[in-house]
């Protein structure tokens, strides 16, 4: 075991026992179902340099629509001071560290139940004896009953980054690369009842990968995280588009307009994925069978990011599909308007990743 990092074993301290108490560690009870994976030495996230401190901000406040951190415009342009930006992740924001549909060749390396409280000074990949050859990252889950709304913690130490999260809510931030540090960390007042608790860890720097987690709630594991393919959205029965070009003309003479949430881009880029190929195919059938048709094309976001890079993406995103729509269908260029409208218009709540998954969308208004 080799640790260049300044990394140091903390001595264990009480946590949230009562004023009058002597002081003693955190006592843990049960066990947490653990996911392991890792990433190659080629991984575009890893490698980079030693932030040297926590690093706040990385991943957003929610889990995404598939259960996976979500990375904040700062994690994609810069990361920290030396280990960023952070580029392996869906076309949702994901990153995609904890799951085998990683373009980037990540490998599953086993599962099982880990009991606690958790020490692992080596958390190196199945038989390596460091993480010259490639890094570990875990996703450990668990859930575990509120009996008040007293405030419920835990402390946590890990090299390098590690994000918690109490029923998909960001609660412990604390990310980078990293020694560690053995933190105590609130989970904020929760109500009576039970919580799904996910911890998600990786190692991204050569030098060292380690986790210490330490609770007074009795957490039971949940069913392992299992690797399976690609988190997107289901696409819809029989692998066709969302909307016929029959479907479009009827919505267009009810309501003059149209949505479409499976024109897809890469992740805060302008590229149309490949998967998009039949709705647009379906939306060129359209504007060829009647060629008087003319359409506003109206590029909409959620609500990650600012006011201003959404606005901009949309309206670049709008854009993409009219010279798409130009090249591949055939039509005419001045039958066709482009919009960018951010997240101004939302037709769901943003709070959730659900509505924020709805409020991604290109609409086709009727001019």
């Amino acid at each position: 075991m080799r640790f260049s990092k300044s990394w140091a074993l903390a001595v264990l301290v009480p946590l949230f026992a009562a004023a009058a108490a002597a002081p003693g560690p955190a006592v843990a009870a049960g066990s947490i179902a653990a996911a392991y994976f890792v990433l190659p030495e080629n991984h575009p996230d890893v490698n980079h340099g030693i932030d040297g401190s926590t690093i706040k901000g990385l991943v957003a406040r929610r889990l995404g629509p598939h259960g996976y951190p979500v990375a904040t415009t700062f994690a994609r342009t810069k990361g920290g001071p030396r280990s960023g930006p952070i580029h392996d992740l869906n076309h949702d924001g994901e990153i995609l560290w904890w799951t085998v549909s990683s373009p980037h060749h990540i490998r599953a390396d086993g599962t099982g139940n880990e009991k606690l409280p958790l020490l692992i000074t080596a958390l190196f990949p199945r038989g390596q004896v460091n993480d010259t050859k490639g890094f570990r990252t875990a996703h450990f889950r668990g859930t575990f009953d509120a009996a008040t709304q007293a405030p419920a913690g835990m402390q946590l130490g890990s090299d390098d980054d590690t994000w918690v999260f109490v029923d998909g809510v960001l609660q412990v931030d604390n990310g980078g690369v990293k020694a560690m540090t053995y933190t105590p960390y609130s989970l904020g007042t929760l109500a009576p009842g039970k919580h799904v608790l996910d911890i998600f860890y990786a190692d991204r720097y050569g030098s060292g990968a380690a986790i210490e987690i330490d609770s007074p709630l009795a957490i039971a594991p949940a069913p392992a995280p299992v690797a399976l393919g690609t988190p997107r959205a289901k696409p819809p029965k029989g692998g066709g588009p969302s909307l016929t070009a029959a479907q479009m003309r009827a919505q267009l003479q009810k309501t003059g307009r149209f949505t479409l949430r499976d024109i897809h881009f890469a992740f805060n880029k302008t590229d149309i994925t490949p998967d998009s190929a039949k709705v647009l195919g379906e939306v060129g059938k359209l504007l060829g069978s009647d060629p008087s048709l003319r359409l506003s094309i109206e590029g909409h976001t959620d609500n990650i990011g600012s006011e201003d890079y959404n606005v901009d993406l949309s309206q670049r995103r709008a854009a993409a599909v009219k010279t798409y729509l130009v090249a591949h269908a055939r039509v005419a260029s001045d039958r066709l308007r482009t919009a960018g409208y951010g997240f101004s218009r939302p037709v769901a709540s943003n709070a959730t990743a659900k509505g924020q998954a709805l409020n991604r969308r290109v609409e086709f208004v009727k001019i």
